[in-house]
């Protein structure tokens, strides 16, 4: 049964309220660790101007960008990529080598602010074994989020990843790829996360969108109550998260922000569970944590959508 994460390891700090991040909120005394599971894509976004913006994507990647902000983090990433991702992404540490020409890739277009997704190269996609390199890396962790985007991190998978992490370490999921299904004509569509009985007790911590699932919050109070030392965390937006610990749920709010281009939302809920995981490595109150997670995925958001605006003004002088 993985740490409670009242008890979880003292490792670092947050974002600070009111939008704003603290670069240098971690300890110079001691490093935190960071291993991110699962898979890294590249995105074809089509913006609402439609120009077509290619880049490396995934939560695993948004998630090490934004722990790279801070001092005394160092990330690395289990995932499988072909050689056309690094050119993308140099900065990004991972374990193990480039394998083959092709990296899964996701497009996604927005039409009438509802994302629609394709997915493409999945056999591209097949979990990385650990190998005793990468064994001995994960088991100095203080921090592992598992973060896939397909739903091929099965149980027996992660088993053999948690023999490798230390009890101590705090445990995150983002179970977006367990909810996803890619069928032939490449359209992802949502799939039932039938694997939760065996998957989420490995967490500390679960986190989600309102948009993964049909009726997350009724998932997600049914998860809590079989699951007592597992909190879950479903991120709504505008209207903030709803935390759910024992079948019991409350709410955190977001601060408002103005209204923004599809593509600029694309990451803020990666930069959510980026700042929240640091938020409870570092011992934090989880509704703190929450709210800290709220505000920095509103100053991303905000942050995303002056480049659109400035994008879309260049292309006009064009």
């Amino acid at each position: 049964m993985p740490l409670s994460v009242s008890r979880v390891a003292d490792a670092s700090a947050s974002a600070s309220a009111a939008h704003s991040v603290d670069p240098d909120s971690t300890p110079a005394t001691r490093q935190l660790r960071v291993c991110v599971v699962g898979h890294v894509c590249i995105d074809e976004n089509t913006a609402d101007s439609g120009d077509v913006l290619r880049s490396a994507g995934s939560p695993a990647v948004f998630i090490a960008h934004q722990l790279a902000e801070f001092t005394g983090v160092s990330t690395t990433v289990l995932a499988p990529r072909g050689t056309d991702f690094d050119p993308l992404a140099p900065e990004i540490s991972f374990f193990g080598a480039a394998r083959g020409d092709t990296t899964l890739v996701y497009r996604n277009s927005f039409i009438d602010g509802v994302r629609h997704q394709q997915c493409l190269y999945t056999d591209s996609a097949v979990p990385k074994p650990i190998e005793l390199h990468t064994a001995k890396l994960m088991r100095e962790s203080d921090v592992v989020i598992v973060a896939p985007l397909l739903s091929n991190l099965a149980p027996a998978y992660l088993n053999d990843v948690f023999e490798n992490v230390a009890a101590s370490a705090m445990r995150l999921l983002l179970p977006q790829g367990y909810m996803r299904r890619v069928d032939t004509d490449h359209v992802v569509h949502e799939r039932e996360f039938t694997e939760w009985a065996q998957v989420l007790p490995h967490f500390d911590v679960v986190v989600f969108s309102d948009e993964d699932c049909t009726d997350a919050l009724d998932t997600a109070r049914g998860w809590s109550r079989a699951l007592p030392h597992t909190a879950i965390v479903v991120t709504q937006n505008r209207r903030g998260a709803t935390i759910f610990e024992r079948g019991r749920s409350r709410q955190v709010a977001a601060a408002p922000i103005a209204a923004v281009d599809s593509v600029a939302t694309i990451g803020a809920g990666d930069v959510f569970s980026a700042h929240l995981a640091l938020g409870l490595a570092g011992r934090r109150d989880l509704d703190v944590a929450v709210a800290n997670a709220n505000n920095a995925a509103a100053s991303f958001i905000e942050a995303a959508n002056v480049r659109a605006s400035a994008r879309d003004e260049s292309s006009q002088l064009v």
